[in-house]
């Protein structure tokens, strides 16, 4: 029996709960109750003429409304139906209707909130008026125990209005990875369980207090990790070309990689090394386009026999997606970049075009002195430049091929300026840095 004036933990009981009934909430209640009640006596009636023409359907239906056992079973008579889920529905909905409209205490909390609550309630001597449970989502689990934790704890909070239940959502694998590699929140749970305005100020308070503590130990824990320099960190980049990226500066010296822990065999937490970069500010010099760049993905990377880069060659993760860059490509601008060589890619003269007029002709790379004048010119050439490649656009664009790149040569041969055709036969590092050497490039 609950009593007037007597405090149930943090709740204060102020009345004997006939103020409730004059809410408008109690008054809703009330409302859906009777429809509830009107829609079952639909079923009802209809279910009472159909066992009146066959008795034996009754013993079916009491068992089955008795037991509260939803089933998928329908029956028939003279194409009639009685629809047993439907009706074991509406009956459900009307119970739960009825704990809302049976007695509700007006209580006060210590953080000074008022709220209308049932005697179950009252009786468990809440620490906070308004306070969220977590459960786990156990869709899908195998986990018999972690199944049976979830019902138990459903039922614990069962009646109790003071709680606010909230299921804890999971990833799947495709959401993993593109909040991993997207960094989008997008797909990250929600966790209701942080400080809100609807919930009890005590709650509020202990929840900052845990929060803030929690923080303390993460950053005294990262702040105790080890430390390592990633590859290129003693390396300045900055003035040098990256292909068409010009490295403007370094906007950061110690950008840190993120936390990241895993657990052992034994149910451990272990933290991984801190890796510390460089990063930089680069600029493209064909588009503009910028990007912030770490130190260590300077560099080109060798084919893989799996992957994005299945048997595509060598290959880069650092460049503007507003060209093309092939294998070849990549290899020179390795050895231009570490041999600090200054140089432009798709290099262009105002004066040559190709043919037809309207397009202008590319050098793959343009090699400066000192002064900056031109030093020389460096043409990759491909299979396509020899013969016909269906990828490249076949027998008509071999001969457009044949035709560009004799205006190439003319034109070079008219203004004095070295060119060194490198094929792809000689595709090789080893063998493109001798021609490099040779020319006196590097």
């Amino acid at each position: 029996m609950i009593e007037v004036g007597k405090k149930y933990g943090c709740l204060i009981v102020l009345d004997d709960g006939e103020e409730y009934k004059n809410t408008e909430k109690y008054l809703s209640y009330l409302e859906e109750l009777n429809e509830k009640k009107q829609e079952l006596q639909s079923f009802i009636f209809k279910r009472k003429e159909l066992i009146k023409k066959d008795p034996d359907l009754y013993d079916k239906w009491k068992e089955c409304i008795e037991q509260k056992r939803m089933t998928h079973d329908v029956l028939f008579f003279n194409e009639s139906i009685i629809d047993i889920n439907q009706e074991i529905k509406r009956i459900e909905e009307i119970d739960k209707i009825e704990d809302r409209i049976r007695p509700h205490y007006k209580c006060q909390c210590k953080c000074g909130k008022v709220h209308f609550y049932n005697e179950l309630t009252i009786e468990k001597k809440p620490k906070y008026c308004i306070y969220p449970v977590s459960y786990a989502d156990t869709a899908g689990s195998y986990s018999t125990r972690t199944q049976n934790a979830t019902y138990r704890k459903l039922e614990k909070y069962n009646g109790v209005e003071n709680v606010i239940l909230w299921k804890k959502e999971k990833l799947n694998k495709n959401q993993k990875l593109y909040l991993r590699f997207c960094k989008n929140d997008d797909y990250e749970p929600k966790d209701l369980s942080l400080p809100s305005e609807e919930y009890c100020e005590i709650y509020n308070t202990y929840k900052t207090q845990q929060l803030l503590k929690n923080e303390k130990a993460l950053v005294e824990t990262i702040a105790k990790i080890p430390r390592v320099y990633s590859k290129n960190y003693d390396v300045n980049f900055t003035g040098k070309q990256y292909e068409s990226l010009y490295i403007e500066e370094c906007v950061n010296e110690n950008l840190e990689s993120e936390p990241q822990y895993s657990f052992t065999q034994r149910h451990e937490k272990y933290w991984h090394i801190i890796t510390v970069y460089k990063q930089y500010k680069c600029k493209c010099s064909m588009c503009g386009k910028e990007q912030l760049v770490k130190c260590d993905r300077f560099g080109i990377n060798p084919p893989t026999p799996y992957g994005v880069h299945s048997y595509n060659g060598y290959w880069s993760s650092v460049y503007c997606d507003c060209h093309y860059i092939s294998s070849f490509q990549w290899i020179v601008t390795k050895l231009l970049f570490e041999n600090n060589v200054s140089y432009a890619v798709e290099y262009s003269f105002e004066d040559l075009y190709g043919i037809g007029g309207v397009n202008q002709l590319r050098f793959d790379f343009a090699i400066f002195n000192k002064d900056g004048s031109i030093k020389c010119l460096i043409e990759c050439q491909g299979e396509q430049h020899f013969k016909p490649v269906e990828k490249f656009g076949g027998e008509e664009q071999f001969q457009s091929q044949i035709k560009n790149d004799s205006l190439k040569r003319q034109y070079v041969k008219d203004h004095n300026i070295k060119l060194i055709e490198i094929q792809y036969k000689t595709k090789k590092i080893e063998q493109i840095k001798e021609i490099l050497k040779r020319e006196t490039i590097i």
